[in-house]
């Protein structure tokens, strides 16, 4: 049987990694650069605009950036993250109260995470056409590793939320966790349900709404 112990280093070395590695990597190498409106390799866009009707036109300059959206969604999220890092990096952290942190964290992550995955599909659409009519963005893509992008963007935080269900879940088993806990865990664990059925259910939405072209700014 895995120790509590155990399992709160795992989810230290697991937390520090997702704060460290890919939270700072998709904002720094890919979301900042991205998203300037000066420097990005989206403003060079070489699709044109000129054709397109003053509706069209005012939508266009209408929408928000969503990249600068993630990255605010993300911004939360990552100070969230750290500030679950820092608790469990607590040298007077009793082990057997994970459950009691970890309820007080997921109630908080359900709605930045929401945020988050509402535009992701936005982002990845917008993204997928600007790399079929964008030459600078398309090498911008073969120098900076975009499988690295399409998994830090899409794939890793759900896969850190995952981990934090089997944790859980594995912290249910020890002998010592009092019922007050087992309630604390619980409650969590139903946080983090809801969060990736919010998370599904925001990757399988139609978004029609179109998207301002950084290349279209005024």
């Amino acid at each position: 049987m895995t120790s509590s112990k155990t399992i709160l280093d795992s989810l230290i070395v697991a937390e520090r990694k997702f704060v460290e590695n890919d939270l700072n990597t998709l904002v720094e190498k890919y979301l900042i650069p991205l998203s300037d409106e000066d420097s990005s390799p989206l403003v060079a866009s070489t699709a044109t605009t000129t054709s397109a009707t003053s509706e069209t036109s005012h939508n266009h300059h209408a929408e928000e950036n969503y990249l600068h959206n993630v990255s605010s969604s993300l911004t939360i999220i990552k100070n969230l993250h750290k500030f679950t890092l820092s608790r469990l990096e607590k040298s007077d952290l009793d082990p057997n109260t994970l459950g009691a942190l970890f309820s007080t964290v997921t109630s908080q992550l359900l709605a930045p995470y929401k945020q988050y995955y509402t535009s992701v599909p936005k982002i990845m659409n917008y993204l997928q056409k600007e790399k079929e009519h964008n030459e600078s963005f398309k090498n911008w893509l073969s120098q900076n590793d975009e499988a690295t992008l399409n998994r830090l963007l899409v794939e890793a935080p759900q896969q850190h939320l995952n981990f934090y269900s089997q944790q859980l879940n594995e912290y249910l088993k020890t002998t010592n966790v009092s019922q007050e806990e087992r309630a604390h865990v619980e409650s969590s664990l139903d946080y983090l349900k809801k969060t990736m059925e919010a998370i599904v259910k925001a990757q399988h939405e139609k978004h029609h709404t179109p998207i301002r072209r950084l290349s279209e700014k005024q």
